[in-house]
């Protein structure tokens, strides 16, 4: 069980850094050092793509009386992740490497990967997944948007 008043932000904080450290950003080598792979909000400059999106979509926050007649909250927290890009190809290869890292590291036999900052995530489901195309001139740009929910105990 976790206390903690910036649970929700050192969650997006800690998702977005496993990310970082486990996603490979195929253009890394021609980034421009005044844009990032992955972020936490939307962007308001321009955006260089590929680029990952982290923000909080919803979330939940319910008492529950555990053994021994305490009282605990069961929280949940929805995410939304997006991968924009301006190529099908790259964005499909992005995702797949993104939601392979996320499914794996939630579901290690040893109950290792249920930790993140602490928190002892007790599910981690995806919950929707879609592609999206905007139009540009010139070109579109290539999205798939995918919400998760996590849930785990705090008091």
């Amino acid at each position: 069980m976790v206390a903690n008043a910036s649970i929700v932000t050192d969650i997006i904080t800690s998702i977005k850094t496993l990310i970082e450290t486990n996603v490979t950003d195929p253009v890394s080598a021609t980034r421009p050092a005044t844009t990032r792979f992955v972020l936490t909000a939307y962007p308001k400059t321009r955006v260089y793509y590929p680029t990952i999106i982290v923000t909080q979509s919803g979330g939940r926050d319910n008492p529950h009386t555990i053994g021994g007649g305490g009282e605990t909250r069961v929280v949940t927290i929805r995410l939304k992740i997006e991968v924009w890009s301006d190529n099908v190809t790259e964005r499909n290869t992005v995702w797949d490497e993104l939601y392979d890292e996320l499914r794996t590291h939630f579901s290690t036999a040893d109950g290792s990967g249920h930790s993140i900052t602490g928190y002892y995530i007790q599910t981690f489901n995806m919950l929707s997944c879609s592609e999206l195309d905007t139009p540009l001139a010139g070109g579109s740009i290539r999205r798939k948007v995918a919400e998760f929910q996590l849930k785990f105990y705090a008091n």
